[in-house]
């Protein structure tokens, strides 16, 4: 009989856990020589079709191809910088050099971070020509991740009659929230 070599990844899935969309996300893939001769290994993703599309593999392997000693094992870096927020769903591939093959799933929750303004309207009262009038609004964070907003000079979108209508100062023009 002859033996082939066998070469599987140790873990049940590829975790990349919640990442930021376009922001690289690191995790560790271990591979094992599971046979008592040499082995070669390569490393791919193979990507699921979504609505009949192919969608683009995205994991980046330190080490994507290589030889094992018999019984040895090896850790590749895997990273993964998502395009779309959404989940990420794919298949690591691990392909010995006799043909038999180890796959993993592959996942991340990927989302884009977003700030929000704690009202969609703030009441002015009653206003006098120079006279200053404050108001207090939240920025909140809406997502699990780091997010960064910007304050704009100018208020957007307005006419050019409101251009010049009022002006507003705030304490940070632009910040992280963690």
């Amino acid at each position: 009989e002859v033996e082939w070599p066998e070469v599987a990844i140790a873990q049940s899935q590829v975790d990349f856990g919640l990442l930021q969309q376009h922001v690289a996300g690191d995790t560790y893939l271990l591979i094992r020589n599971q046979s008592a001769i040499p082995a070669t290994w390569a490393l791919e993703e193979r990507r699921p079709a979504v609505d009949g599309k192919d969608a683009p593999c995205e994991i980046v392997f330190s080490v994507p191809e290589g030889e094992l000693p018999p019984y040895a094992e090896v850790e590749v870096e895997c990273t993964l910088v998502p395009s779309q927020p959404g989940p990420y769903r794919s298949n690591v591939v691990c392909a010995a050099g006799g043909g038999r093959v180890s796959v993993v799933a592959a996942r991340a929750d990927v989302l884009q971070p977003l700030c929000a303004l704690s009202t969609s309207e703030v009441d002015l009262g009653v206003c006098y020509v120079n006279v200053p009038v404050e108001r207090e609004i939240v920025v909140q964070n809406m997502t699990m991740l780091p997010a960064v907003f910007r304050w704009s000079p100018e208020p957007e979108g307005e006419s050019d009659e409101c251009r010049d209508a009022f002006d507003f100062d705030v304490d940070w023009r632009e910040d992280e929230i963690p």
